[in-house]
This record gives C-alpha cells, sequence and structure tokens, in this order.
C-alpha cells in the first residue's frame, strides 16, 4: 500500500500487488506515474475490502501478473541499459565530476555560500508571490520531506557512532535539507 511512492514501483516489477491508498487531492503528484500502478482506494472501506481480497487471492494461490498498463507505466518511469549497470553509470558521472587531483579537499564553505544564496532566492520568490497574489497562481510549498531538524541529526548521529563505535564526527547543518557530517 502507498501513495505517490515509488514502493509501488519496486512492487510492480517484483509481480507484488499494489494498492494506491488516496483520500484527498495531492497538489503535486496526483497523476505521478507510481499512483497509476494497482488497484486505487479512497475510502478505508474500499481498502479494507481490496486488501481482503488479495489476501484471499494471495491465500488460494491465485498469482495475478503484471497487468500491460502497469507495466507500460513503469517502462515510462524506468531506464533500463542492458549495456551498463546502474551503478558503473553512477561511478562514471563522478568520475566525471571529479578533478585531476583527487587528494584535495572540497571547498565546503564555496558550497555552504552557494546553499545560502539558493535559500535567498527561494526566499524572495515566497516574498514577491505573497505580496502579488494576485498576479500568480496560488503557490503551496513541497513538504513531503520535511526541513532536516539539528537535534534530531545530531542524536542520530550520536547512535551511530556508538553502534560503529566511532568517536569524533561533527555535523554541520548547511541548510535546511544539506547536512555535512565529517570527522
Amino acid at each position: 500500500m502507498h501513495c505517490n511512492c515509488t514502493t509501488a514501483l519496486e512492487a510492480t516489477i517484483s509481480n507484488k500487488p499494489v494498492v494506491t491508498y488516496d483520500t484527498f487531492k495531492q497538489t503535486y503528484y496526483g497523476d505521478a506515474p507510481p499512483n497509476k500502478l494497482g488497484y486505487l482506494v479512497k475510502t478505508r472501506e474500499e481498502l479494507l475490502s481490496k486488501v481482503n481480497m488479495l489476501f484471499d487471492d494471495m491465500r488460494s494461490g491465485n498469482k495475478k501478473n503484471i497487468s500491460e498498463k502497469d507495466a507500460e507505466e513503469v517502462a515510462f518511469k524506468i531506464y533500463t541499459d542492458n549495456n551498463e549497470l546502474a551503478a558503473e553509470k553512477i561511478v562514471n558521472v563522478w568520475d566525471s565530476l571529479v578533478r585531476e587531483d583527487h587528494s584535495r579537499s572540497s571547498n565546503w564553505t564555496k558550497f555552504y555560500w552557494l546553499l545560502k544564496a539558493i535559500s535567498l532566492r527561494k526566499m524572495l520568490g515566497k516574498v514577491l508571490r505573497g505580496l502579488l497574489q494576485s498576479k500568480f497562481n496560488s503557490h503551496k510549498d513541497n513538504n513531503k520531506f520535511p526541513a532536516l531538524n539539528s537535534d534530531d541529526i545530531n542524536e542520530r548521529v550520536i547512535r551511530l557512532q556508538r553502534v560503529l563505535g566511532i568517536e569524533g564526527l561533527k555535523i554541520k547543518l548547511l541548510s535546511d535539507r544539506t547536512i555535512l557530517i565529517k570527522r
């Protein structure tokens, strides 16, 4: 069960039943490919009925294969390359971005100020949209992923250090969605 989540793609590829539980009108992702997969339910009653039906099918051994419509949706969203693994592609992109001198440290200060400039630009855009709301359509922020919380991150890093038996990790919140963890 999902609502606009890549879990639906993974389940479909694995030939598992997918239920999209969509109880409200979504501003950003209502017609996203994951929401087009499997069975769409909008109420608790529909959800209960559909899950019971799928459970009964599973118990009876009645296994349905991926539908042609779902296969097309997955193919639209996922790029498959038979010549190169995704991991190889990622490493090649990283290699293309790195300077020849791999021993030089990154310029975190420059990156920090770039993030501040982006944040300032977003804030100015928000203010302008607020002042000129009649000229622009109403705009809502995407809060699917909330801003990072410094205390929560600190707590997680402390647990990570304890589990891994390491010390000396420091964190710095570079922006509301970016952290730097270093030794």
